[in-house]
């Protein structure tokens, strides 16, 4: 109990060194807690008043579980303790990333090794999936008699995209389900095969077409490698910190 009047009082303390933008019943947001929560919301009004209203909602239910103590001391001062670590962790990571730009020369090489590793190829499939051998085959038999994939796709497929007349879409060549590879990389468009025994039953396939893979230009991409390089700079600024770190773990820490 006097952890958490400890905590209620440097919470107060914080707030009264800042703006309060709202208050709910004796616990105060400030401004400063707005901009922490969400950094946009900072000379954005919609997105400040946005922010707040979030804040006072969990602050609402933040007075319920501090009132009923409904989490003990403990496990109070270690979520804060994480909560802690996690906002310190990164700052930390922010300012290397700053003081460690990716560059340019970085996303282009980066660009050239996601060319070389795309598959050649997409293939477009349709499939029904349904839980035995002979339903298949009943299915198989309609599709040879002229009804459409599709509308008995939606009538007996267990698989989610039954809605969807059994769609799969574009799917890189390298990814097609296993059970499903050997057969379309031999079909022809419009060939059905199956009953292909799956985990989920028995299934129908049917190969739409396939067409080489398309290459999105450097900036349609340059976001999520920039955000994979930074990953890996993170990665190895924290092994090298580790290096000279001195990590113990306890007895308690081997599970």
């Amino acid at each position: 109990m006097k952890r958490l009047i400890f905590l209620g009082l440097i919470l107060v303390s914080t707030v009264a060194n800042a703006d309060v933008a709202a208050t709910v019943d004796h616990a105060g947001i400030s401004d400063l807690m707005v901009y922490a929560a969400n950094p946009s919301a900072q000379g954005n009004s919609s997105e400040f008043n946005a922010t707040l209203q979030l804040l006072i909602n969990r602050q609402v239910l933040a007075n319920v579980a501090q009132n009923n103590h409904l989490i003990d001391e403990k496990k109070l001062s270690a979520s804060l303790d994480v909560e802690k670590q996690a906002t310190l962790a990164k700052v930390a990571a922010q300012k290397y990333l700053s003081e460690h730009p990716i560059t340019k020369t970085q996303i282009e090489s980066a660009y050239t090794k996601y060319k070389k590793n795309l598959p050649s190829k997409e293939i477009r499939y349709r499939f029904i999936v349904v839980d035995s051998y002979k339903k298949a085959e009943d299915i198989i038999t309609d599709l040879k008699d002229g009804q459409p994939f599709s509308n008995l796709a939606a009538t007996y497929s267990a698989a989610n995209n039954a809605g969807l007349g059994g769609e799969s879409g574009w799917t890189a060549s390298t990814r097609l389900p296993a059970p499903f590879m050997s057969y379309l990389h031999q079909m022809k468009p419009m060939q059905i095969a199956g009953p292909i025994a799956i985990p989920e039953g028995y299934a129908i396939i049917q190969l739409l077409g396939e067409r080489a893979t398309p290459i999105p230009s450097t900036e349609q991409v340059s976001d999520t490698l920039r955000q994979q390089l930074e990953d890996e700079e993170i990665k190895a600024y924290v092994e090298k910190l580790r290096s000279s770190a001195k990590v113990r773990i306890t007895a308690n820490g081997e599970k």
